[in-house]
């Protein structure tokens, strides 16, 4: 990550940071950090991605504390067009028994999507939703139009239905 502009403020025994201006692998990031009691610090990140194309977007992702989820996604879904990342992150810094815990939200409209066990088979217009999380994938949500019987179409996998 590249900073380009961010702040940092003390305040008693709080910290926050605030990252405006900086690039995760080339793409524009916005990143705030809290740790509310240095005395017994737990960091928590929150992270947004602006719209980007779908290529760049799985191509970060493979490098990700949710790599694994996203390429169970690959093998079920290929979006294209433009997608938003928001991360959320729990991090215990003193704690080694509780573990970290965080949030992927990979989304997007108008969306374009192949199924990759259909591959004659396209949806458009879609609305997609990605939600994955220290358990793994947790749900994909494709909302659109199928291209090959012309009418609305809508895929929901979830990890509670599986």
């Amino acid at each position: 990550m590249r900073v380009k502009q961010g702040q940092v403020i003390i305040d008693g025994r709080q910290l926050q940071v605030d990252i405006s201006k900086a690039t995760l692998s080339g793409l524009p990031l916005h990143a705030t950090a809290n740790v509310d009691d240095l005395l017994q610090p737990v960091v928590n990140v929150n992270a947004h991605i602006p719209p980007q194309s779908a290529k760049k977007i799985v191509k970060v992702a493979h490098r990700s504390i949710a790599a694994d989820a996203i390429k169970t996604v690959e093998t079920l879904v290929k979006p294209s067009g433009r997608l938003q990342t928001d991360l959320t992150l729990v991090l215990p810094v003193d704690d080694k028994k509780t573990p970290a815990a965080f949030k992927v939200l990979i989304r997007g409209k108008n969306v374009g999507a192949t199924l990759v066990d259909y591959p004659g088979m396209g949806i458009a217009n879609a609305q997609l939703y990605v939600l994955v999380n220290e358990q793994g994938l947790q749900r994909v949500t494709a909302d659109g139009y199928d291209t090959k019987e012309k009418s609305p179409f809508k895929l929901v996998i979830s990890r509670n239905k599986c």
